[in-house]
């Protein structure tokens, strides 16, 4: 367990099913936004404070 909560609660099976259930309410360009987003921040070379800002906005954003 790390010590950034936004670390810990994000998962890749969530990240993808937020993404099936909300593509078309959200719109093409917020989607490739969150991907793109969601491949920076699993990539090793993105700092920890970068990827804690990033899965802190993916683990926000709802499409209500």
């Amino acid at each position: 367990m790390s010590d950034n909560k936004y670390l810990d609660e994000f998962s890749e099976e969530g990240f993808w099913s937020k993404a099936r259930n909300f593509a078309q309410k959200a719109g093409y360009d917020v989607l490739e936004n969150a991907i793109k987003l969601y491949y920076s921040a699993t990539d090793d070379d993105t700092p920890k404070w970068a990827k804690t800002t990033i899965f802190a906005s993916l683990l926000f954003y709802r499409a209500d």
